[in-house]
């Protein structure tokens, strides 16, 4: 036995797509840090990412860090780069996961070497308003490796910038 079921389609209006724009959903951010004494450390992360739901978001980021330790004589120049999604819990609270590669001189014997790390945590957004927010994270680093430039917990506070937020 077959049966089949026929109704009168009703036209679905078209979507307008002038409406969603994808620099409506791009964001911007990172942070900064420096300390200046025996130990000097400067520290640069921009970041760019796409919110991809109304809780989850995806971006990249670079990372730029100068140490320099007069003790010993001992500076270093590292950088990198890291992937990272971000999925929204309730008012503000967030889950964080990311992927990080840096390269530097992270011994005393000088040489180069690449030193990957996996962080999960949380944080905190607050928004600023006009777009504008403020970051506090507490990670931890899975994969912590003797030459990582990080302690766990890693810390880390940032600002931002979405129109998605306005």
């Amino acid at each position: 036995m077959v049966l089949a079921q026929f109704s009168p389609i009703e036209q679905q209006p078209e979507k307008d797509k002038s409406k969603f724009r994808l620099s409506d959903r791009l964001f911007v951010g990172g942070g900064f840090g420096f300390s200046f004494g025996t130990i000097t450390s400067i520290d640069l992360s921009p970041l760019v990412g796409l919110q991809l739901t109304e809780r989850l978001r995806m971006g990249v980021g670079g990372t730029y860090m100068y140490y320099e330790d007069t003790r010993y004589s001992y500076s270093t120049n590292i950088y990198g780069g890291r992937v990272f999604y971000q999925y929204k819990i309730y008012q503000g609270l967030f889950a964080h996961a990311e992927g990080e590669v840096l390269s530097g001189d992270f011994g005393i014997q000088g040489e180069r070497r690449n030193v990957s790390s996996l962080f999960v945590g949380g944080g905190y957004q607050q928004m600023l308003g006009s777009g504008f927010y403020a970051n506090v994270l507490l990670l931890i680093n899975l994969t912590e490796d003797v030459y990582s430039p990080y302690t766990n917990p890693v810390y880390r506070v940032g600002i931002g910038y979405s129109p998605f937020y306005k």
